[in-house]
């Protein structure tokens, strides 16, 4: 079997397929939690600010390094055989080359807006079209 390992900084709770996108979280009871990893760091795509940009356009505009960052942790853990690593969406999108990565899919909001989880994981797919 293989083994999932939440490298987010927060529990991620799966929602049965067909669960409204809004919903009041004291009505719907999540199917699993997975919590965040003890053994590893949260992964983070990070973004380093380079300073103001000159285009104009009445509102500030700043021109960002994303990725690595002095705050921000993007290494990922070195893949693993039967284990998924549970990443951010921009995390899993920087890194299509990584078939070990899965981010979520079928985002589940409260009533306020605040994501509470998904009904499942999605794949980046990735650029040389090969979908391992």
């Amino acid at each position: 079997m293989s083994q999932l390992v939440n490298l987010t900084p927060h529990p991620m709770h799966l929602y049965p397929v067909g669960t409204p996108d809004r919903v009041d979280p004291a009505t719907v009871t999540a199917i699993a939690v997975i919590p965040p990893s003890p053994e590893h760091r949260t992964v983070r795509f990070g973004q380093r600010d380079l300073g103001p940009d000159p285009a104009d356009i009445g509102y500030p505009v700043h021109r960002v390094a994303l990725g690595v960052s002095d705050t921000d942790n993007t290494v990922l853990p070195e893949p693993c055989t039967d284990t998924w690593y549970i990443v951010s969406t921009l995390v899993a999108l920087a890194h299509p080359d990584r078939a070990d990565l899965l981010m979520p899919y079928g985002t589940i909001r409260d009533l306020d807006g605040s994501t509470i989880g998904a009904t499942g994981f999605a794949r980046a797919a990735r650029p040389d079209g090969d979908h391992r």
